[in-house]
């Protein structure tokens, strides 16, 4: 049985090839993500161990080519980020995306959940000079996997906020007046182009293909649709002129609401 040790710390992917082996395991290892997705793509193995913090292509980049081009291979995610989203991305990529994320709704108040959502946006938002607003009615909730919700909007948040120019702004916003509620995040773009709409939620896709964020590898806003698909809604991105977005996540059937005066 041969296993592929994906991992950029030499000290720990040593460890773990060394274990493997002790235990009568065959290992190969990679130092890096591209050179592990050639040796997963061309070679079968019974299973791959996969950082997912590692330079160019990481983790969650690997897992999904894998599972794009129909490769099963057992998958296990080595990383400290052990968030419940975090846990929640893997989930949905072991799972191929494929109908198999499980789903619990509960009562839900949105505007807290939003706040939430934003606020460890806010100091890099900031340094970035933008405005990041949120104006939800108070009391507006809905029957939602909390989860999966907060997933979606981190994922759009940080999309946001971390490609919108210098001084632009980022808006939280929703309606709930008529019908399901549509929950709305807006952000100052620079040259949109009504023919990039098309690829908005292809995975790794980017507008400037020479251009890379911090942390982001075109995966996103692909997850974000998958989630919304799976708690009934959908995930639409429309233009308002061209220099803003907005990326709209509408139930598809009808939640009760409450909204009482004010917003937040």
């Amino acid at each position: 049985m041969r296993i592929l040790v994906v991992e950029d710390s030499a000290r720990l992917r040593q460890t773990v090839s060394t274990w493997l082996r002790r235990n009568g395991l065959a290992v190969d290892a990679s130092a890096d993500g591209e050179e592990g997705l050639y040796l997963a793509e061309t070679s079968d193995y019974a299973a791959v161990v996969l950082d997912i913090m590692m330079p160019e292509v990481d983790g969650w980049a690997l897992l999904q080519r894998l599972r794009q081009q129909g490769k099963q291979t057992h998958v296990l995610l080595l990383t400290a980020r052990d968030t419940v989203p975090d846990r929640v991305r893997g989930l949905a990529l072991a799972r191929g995306e494929e109908g198999g994320l499980p789903v619990q709704r509960q009562r839900l108040e949105l505007a807290p959940l939003l706040q939430e959502v934003c606020d460890p946006f806010r100091e890099p938002a900031a340094a970035r000079e933008l405005a990041l607003k949120v104006n939800l009615p108070v009391g507006a909730v809905t029957e939602t996997d909390p989860v999966l919700r907060r997933s979606i909007l981190t994922n759009l948040v940080d999309n946001a906020v971390a490609y919108t120019p210098r001084g632009g702004a980022v808006d939280g916003e929703a309606s709930v007046e008529e019908g399901p509620c549509t929950l709305c995040v807006a952000n100052t773009v620079d040259h949109l182009d009504d023919r990039d709409l098309p690829h908005w939620f292809e995975r790794f896709w980017r507008k400037d293909a020479a251009r890379s964020a911090d942390g982001h590898t075109g995966l996103g806003l692909s997850l974000a649709r998958t989630f919304a698909h799976a708690i009934g809604c959908e995930l639409t991105a429309t233009p308002v002129g061209p220099t803003r977005l907005v990326l709209n996540l509408a139930q598809r059937e009808s939640t009760p609401f409450t909204q009482p005066p004010g917003t937040i």
